[in-house]
């Protein structure tokens, strides 16, 4: 059975099944595009992060810390972490650089993890600035 050919929802690359549970049926916020929550992050990112589309509250933050007396070093934490997703921080120094240059970090130490959040070390943060994104698969 195709999990993408119900009525309105077909086609659209999420489940439909997903999106009834969430949506009802034949509801324009169920698109992949939208963010019926003005949160910044559609559907299509929820989906793939294990997150309630509908509720505003429940999102995906990275957060960049500078670490005291560690000038070369940044705390990362993210969360929620969700079962079955794999997460990989990546960097980039230029922006104006092909997308393509993200580098997965390579985290000093093991990552600590306390219920849902999960915090990483940054330890070549040697530039004056740097950027960073977050890649979760899910299989």
């Amino acid at each position: 059975v195709d999990p993408d050919n119900f009525g309105s929802y077909a086609g659209d690359g999420l489940p439909d099944d997903w999106q009834v549970y969430y949506f009802g049926y034949d509801n324009p916020d169920a698109l992949p595009d939208a963010d019926p929550t003005h949160t910044g992050q559609n559907n299509w990112f929820r989906y793939i992060a294990g997150l309630n589309p509908t509720n505003r509250h429940e999102r995906f933050i990275l957060e960049v810390r500078p670490i005291p007396g560690e000038p070369e070093q940044r705390e990362l934490i993210y969360h929620p972490v969700v079962d079955g997703r794999e997460y990989t921080v990546k960097r980039q120094i230029d922006l104006a650089a092909d997308a393509g240059d993200w580098d997965a970090i390579s985290p000093f130490g093991w990552p600590v993890v306390e219920g849902d959040t999960v915090t990483v070390i940054d330890s070549n943060a040697t530039e004056a600035s740097a950027y960073y994104r977050m890649r979760i698969r899910w299989p």
